[in-house]
């Protein structure tokens, strides 16, 4: 028999950020093996190189790793499609914001490779992806606690 899990945000929000963190690691890791194949970088599709559907995928796997996360430990709930819907949105959201944010900070900075500016634009996406992950889990939570 099987336990069931009432989600809390806290819980939602540790399980997805966990899911991002362990997500960014390994996708870092596969970036720096696909920048460094020699026949991944000359490669072209017509007018796109062949890296840019490469950064799309890696992108991808960081948005669906933490969503599985997510999912494996609330499978049981009954709405966990709907969990995994709207915190899959705020953490998409969120991540976009982020990089957006981010972007900015280094472009009026006057962007160096200063361990200060790295450490700060990091420090500003992190925050885009959890602000991301704790509305889309207050969502969730919102509509279990309305529609129950």
């Amino acid at each position: 028999m099987e336990v069931s899990r009432r989600p809390t945000l806290p819980g939602v929000v540790a399980t997805t950020a966990a899911g991002v963190i362990v997500a960014v690691i390994g996708v870092g890791y596969l970036f720096v093996k696909e920048m460094d194949s020699r026949a991944l970088g000359s490669a072209s599709l017509g007018s796109v190189d062949l890296v840019v559907p490469v950064m799309a995928l890696d992108a991808g796997l960081v948005a669906a790793i933490p969503l599985l996360a997510l999912y494996l430990r609330y499978r049981s709930a009954h709405d966990i499609r709907v969990g995994v819907l709207w915190v899959g949105l705020g953490l998409v959201a969120g991540g976009l914001l982020g990089v957006d944010m981010a972007v900015i900070f280094a472009s009026s900075r006057d962007y160096s490779s200063a361990g200060g500016v790295i450490g700060a634009d990091a420090a500003i996406a992190a925050a885009g992806f959890l602000i991301g992950i704790a509305v889309g889990g207050q969502a969730w939570l919102w509509t279990r606690r309305r529609y129950a």
